[in-house]
């Protein structure tokens, strides 16, 4: 290279090689420079300067954040940028600088700060990197992640973006300063999972995960910052891998030899910010935890930053830490920290199971020699199992954040009696037992209706086999009162499987059919709550299918005469809780049907009623999650009424209410998905609530949550009708807010998103005629203008 070169010109060479070196492994960056003989000495000795700079202080040359050593030519700030008035300079380098602004028009008040790289400097590689910024950060709409706002080109072509200002402390920082405890301390780091599972989700990979690119607000929340060196999974061509490197010490073991980052780098650096946040723990758990992020092997880690998050929602919960090698008593003594109100119960319980199984074994071992001993010791493990699935499962399901510690139950209690089962000529009361068994499984693991994990797909397979096996126990004996009566709740389970998680309605209506057929030949002395409430589930599964279909005259027919067939033939149990809920449930969906029917007042006027009956319940109940959750449904579903008339202002206080509830069980139970489909519907609810009285701000933060909220769910269950069809219904809701609020580039994406799905599930005959009318053929009517 000859000639002189100017300021400018040095420095976009300087920086130019810099990148060059830092797409190398860490020991041949600083060989490469020196060797780059092609550059002028100056350039050579400008960009070491660059990189000892950047190791000493682990800033890598992040879009927008160049080194303070870098000399500047600037010394004007000019007075506008866009439609943002420049208030003032907040931070300057090499590369560009860093303005603090508000929006320049008086419809609100906005401040941001607005990244300006120098037109001409850099090269062109870096400037498609920093648009591509730009192209990233709109796509990643979290609460935990810097916002983007809006971007452009100055008129002498240096490109800009407008980002969320946050004022707040770096990662570092705020733990020096704070000293957050351990619970503080995982809350955060539970915010960063969450912004990079996002980022994941959106196939957007971090790369820098580092102490300064984590900002802790003044509101106390965490936010990630620099996202101009991600790039999108499953693309390595190189226009998009960035070539600014990695931050030493925090970089994963693959990437310090050259390799591309991935989720699992990502993963990585989370172990080692985690280390850093809780400052050596000598937590067995948390060790564990930090390890299997840690690990050198990528295929050792976690293989998502999902399953790192569950852990650590694990560990806040007593529940056992997947990764944690602990005794055979490691997940009992985690139940029994759990449920400490449960001590006279659940403990017990627990100790006699721990006892009896030790027991059960060695029976077991030599029961060859004793059949007097193995026929007592079967008859112990059945009892125990019994006592495991039924009696403790029904306490745990009536306290809050129980869904793992039921799944617990019922899995270890499952295991002992599929052993059992398997025996050739077993009696049909185990194999009921059994059958019975696998209903509450099912429930608890997958299920649309009430607490549950939220697998659908394997809680469907668990309602299959409870109805194989109570069936051909019913086919051996069809007069047996207790065999008919497990038949019919195992086909009336599947009715509302088929209906809410396959849409199937005619699968869901011959279930239920059957179910009635069924339990209508129970005499009056046979007749058990089990039964009574069965055959008004069986009535609300018809109603709803008939819905589903748009009759809601036969809908309605159904409701009323389950309330009649209660009343008449339930009434000695007309005081239990369960047989109160199903008649709630019948109420309240009457009143949606009536909506639906066009009769607005006497829908109302049920859905008061049904408030009515299931506030009883929850005080009842002592607050069981089952009854907070159905309260939840009758409030949002009287809004939902209310809104449709076009009386938000009635509206207001059901919705607020729902969202209430559903936000403070979403936090009562991680693990429980049924709270978290409740936060989605009712915070898109209480959006349009907030759009209708012109605050359309509040209304796009909630959209957001809800959004992302419903993402999570959909991605539990990618195959199964329930999963994109309500996602998608959801997306149509926010699409309708989000035209509210005049936001139509987000009408656009989020009601074209919907559509995708439901074309694609109505060309498969997979649309219900419902979702069909009231969903799809709106949808393209709003998005006839996109």
């Amino acid at each position: 290279m000859s000639g002189r070169l100017s300021h400018s010109g040095l420095e976009r060479e300087a920086i130019e090689l810099l990148e060059e070196a830092l797409e190398k492994p860490e020991h041949a960056q600083l060989s490469h420079i020196e060797t780059a003989t092609t550059h002028d000495p100056a350039v050579r000795q400008r960009a070491r300067a660059l990189l000892t700079h950047s190791r000493s202080d682990h800033k890598r040359f992040r879009t927008g954040q160049a080194s303070r050593e870098l000399a500047e030519d600037e010394t004007t700030v000019p007075s506008s940028i866009g439609a943002y008035r420049i208030l003032r300079l907040i931070g300057r380098g090499g590369m560009g600088n860093v303005y603090l602004a508000e929006r320049a028009s008086d419809d609100f008040d906005h401040i941001t700060a607005i990244k300006v790289i120098k037109h001409g400097l850099l090269s062109e590689a870096t400037e498609a990197r920093f648009r591509r910024e730009r192209q990233l950060l709109a796509g990643l709409n979290h609460p935990h992640i810097a916002q983007l706002f809006d971007g452009g080109e100055l008129e002498d072509g240096s490109p800009y973006i407008v980002m969320e200002y946050i004022d707040g402390q770096p990662l570092s920082v705020w733990l020096e300063e704070t000293k957050p405890p351990e619970d503080r301390a995982l809350e955060i780091f539970g915010q960063m999972c969450d912004a990079v599972s996002f980022a994941h989700q959106n196939l957007v990979i971090h790369r820098d995960l580092t102490p300064e690119n984590v900002l802790i607000g003044s509101d106390g929340l965490a936010k990630l910052i620099d996202f101009g060196i991600a790039r999108s999974e499953g693309r390595d061509d190189a226009t998009v891998t960035s070539t600014t490197g990695y931050t030493p010490g925090f970089a994963a073991p693959e990437r310090q030899v050259g390799e591309a980052a991935n989720v699992l780098s990502d993963v990585y650096s989370l172990g080692k910010l985690l280390a850093l946040m809780l400052n050596k723990t000598e937590d067995r758990e948390l060790r564990a935890i930090i390890e299997k992020a840690c690990a050198q092997e990528p295929n050792e880690r976690y293989p998502s930053v999902s399953a790192l998050s569950q852990d650590i929602a694990a560990y806040q919960s007593q529940f056992p830490v997947s990764v944690f090698k602990g005794s055979p008593l490691y997940s009992f003594r985690k139940f029994a920290t759990r449920q400490k109100a449960l001590v006279g119960t659940a403990a017990a319980f627990v100790l006699v199971l721990l006892v009896g199984l030790v027991a059960i074994s060695s029976a077991y071992r030599t029961a060859q020699s004793a059949r007097a001993e193995a026929e007592a010791a079967f008859a112990e493990t059945r009892q125990i199992a019994n006592t495991m699935m039924f009696d403790v499962y029904d306490e745990v399901q009536k306290t809050p954040g129980g869904t793992k510690a039921q799944v617990l139950l019922a899995r270890t209690s499952q295991r002992y009696l599929d052993e059992l089962a398997s025996r050739p000529g077993l009696a049909r009361d185990v194999r009921l037992d059994a059958g019975l068994g696998y209903l509450r499984l099912a429930r608890v693991v997958g299920s649309t209706r009430g607490n549950s994990l939220g697998d659908l797909a394997t809680g469907t397979q668990m309602y299959d086999r409870a109805r194989t096996i109570l069936g051909k126990v019913y086919e051996e004996a069809p007069d047996d009162p207790v065999a008919r009566i497990a038949f019919a709740r195992a086909l009336v389970a599947v009715a509302g499987e088929k209906l809410f998680t396959e849409a199937d309605i005619d699968a869901a209506k011959d279930a239920a059919v059957q179910a009635q057929e069924i339990l209508e030949s129970v005499s009056a002395s046979d007749m058990t709550v089990e039964a009574a409430v069965a055959t008004g589930q069986s009535f609300y599964f018809l109603s709803e299918a008939k819905a589903w279909d748009s009759d809601y005259k036969a809908a309605i027919a159904h409701c009323d005469e389950g309330v009649s067939w209660i009343e008449e033939r339930a009434e000695p149990f007309l005081n239990d809780l369960a047989v109160q809920r199903i008649r709630a449930t019948l109420v309240s969906a009457k009143s949606g049907h009536l909506i639906g029917d066009g009769n607005f007042e006497a829908g109302v006027a049920a859905m008061q009623e049904s408030i009515e009956l299931r506030t009883s319940l929850v005080d009842a109940s002592d607050k069981a999650p089952a009854d907070i959750r159905t309260l939840t449904i009758s409030h949002y579903m009287l809004a939902q009424a209310y809104l449709q008339q076009g009386q938000s202002q009635d509206a207001a206080p059901h919705a607020m209410r729902a969202l209430d509830l559903a936000t403070a069980a979403m936090d009562a139970d991680p693990n429980d998905a049924g709270p978290k489909e409740l936060f989605a519907a009712t915070a898109i609810q209480a959006a349009q609530v907030s759009a209708a009285n012109g605050k359309s701000g509040a209304a796009s933060r909630r959209l957001d949550e809800a959004i992302a909220v419903s993402r999570d769910l959909r991605d539990l269950n990618a195959d199964i009708v329930a999963g994109p069809l309500k996602y998608a219904v959801r997306l149509y809701e926010a699409s309708v807010v989000f035209a509210m609020i005049n936001a139509k580039a987000r009408v656009c994406a989020v009601g074209g998103e919907a559509a995708d799905i439901l074309n694609t599930l109505d060309a498969a005959d997979r649309l219900p005629a419902v979702n069909r009318d009231g969903t799809l053929l709106p949808l393209k009517a709003l998005l006839k203008d996109c």
